[in-house]
């Protein structure tokens, strides 16, 4: 692998060589990838520990409208309406289900808030439930038992964070293998996409004159070193600026464009 990474990094030449790699190689080639794409998410998510201000405001300030509800969480969900509320968070749908009604339409995780339980679905399928910590069982935080949900009150506010922090150390368990697998799983869309735009694009003007199941092995080895610079920039947490970031997306397309220019060693 160390050769394979070394030589797509050094040597475009070798990049048209790989377009007869075979199949099970791409595939192993392409998972690679991505699992080092996910690194930054992954130390991020293994060495999250609690909410920090910065967090906290910000969520504050994006919650807010969406949780501003006519519910109360005394042991047992309490709402004035039977309006169902879907609150968007960036890796699951949490959901207030007074009517006890509701059924999840997309595979996602979704963390549904019924009047005597808490159900955890993941794939459409029901992973956990939890009542609302009455039982040492349940994995409701207890911050969480008895909460009037006012977005103007700061004391509201306090008890939500403190039950997200008693989730992320006790529960980690729970949270963490899904945060890993939903990462893993949105960089392998991502990396395919970004391979597949390319290989259209470089497809379409006959860049080299080969099939485009041959380019898309040829571009994926030329992803190389754009994700090796993806990963050092994500863990050293630098955020470029809009040209920056369009130059070191065309990485891989200059790679190609050498590599079709230059004889391949027989």
């Amino acid at each position: 692998m160390y050769k394979r990474i070394k030589g797509n990094i050094i040597n475009p030449r070798i990049l048209l060589e790989r377009s007869n790699d075979k199949i099970g190689v791409t595939i192993l080639y392409f998972l690679f990838l991505v699992l080092v794409l996910a690194i930054p998410s992954i130390v991020m998510n293994v060495s999250f520990t609690e909410l920090s201000a910065n967090s906290k405001e910000s969520l504050r300030i994006s919650l807010s409208e969406e949780l501003d509800i006519p519910c109360s969480i005394d042991n047992g969900l309490q709402c004035d309406t039977d309006d169902v509320h879907e609150i968007a968070l960036p890796t699951m749908l949490v959901v207030v289900d007074p009517t006890g009604e509701y059924a999840p339409t997309t595979v996602g995780v979704h963390i549904v808030l019924r009047e005597e339980k808490v159900e955890v679905f993941s794939a459409r399928q029901v992973l956990l439930e939890s009542g609302y910590g009455e039982n040492d069982d349940d994995i409701w935080p207890s911050e969480w038992s008895q909460m009037d949900i006012d977005v103007n009150d700061d004391g509201f506010w306090n008890q939500l964070f403190a039950g997200v922090n008693t989730f992320i150390t006790e529960f980690r368990s729970l949270w963490l293998p899904i945060s890993i697998l939903s990462s893993v799983l949105v960089f392998v869309i991502v990396l395919l996409t970004e391979v597949m735009f390319n290989t259209l694009i470089l497809s379409l003007f006959r860049i080299g004159r080969i099939k485009f199941g041959q380019m898309f092995k040829v571009v994926l080895n030329a992803m190389t070193l754009y994700v090796i610079i993806n990963v050092i920039l994500g863990l050293y947490r630098v955020q470029l600026f809009s040209i920056l970031d369009v130059i070191l997306q065309m990485i891989p397309l200059i790679y190609v464009l050498v590599a079709t220019r230059m004889p391949i060693k027989r």
